[in-house]
């Protein structure tokens, strides 16, 4: 249970926290551009719903783990 919210935490982070700041601070996306092209209409929402799912996911993980014990 642990190993996959470190998982998913890590993903969360890479895939959703780091574009997401790239792209406030920066402007670009990251590896995002070779997933939905050079220009999509919302840019921050891939990242943004990666960030949130992964969130969701981990907390949902400590609380089944949290009602096993």
């Amino acid at each position: 249970m642990k190993t996959a919210q470190n998982a998913l935490g890590f993903a969360g982070i890479v895939c959703g926290l780091i574009p997401l700041l790239q792209y406030l601070f920066a402007g670009g996306i990251g590896l995002w551009r070779f997933v939905v092209g050079d220009a999509p209409p919302l840019p921050w929402l891939y990242p943004l719903v990666v960030l949130v799912v992964a969130a969701v996911g981990v907390v949902g993980l400590d609380r089944a783990e949290r009602a096993r014990h």
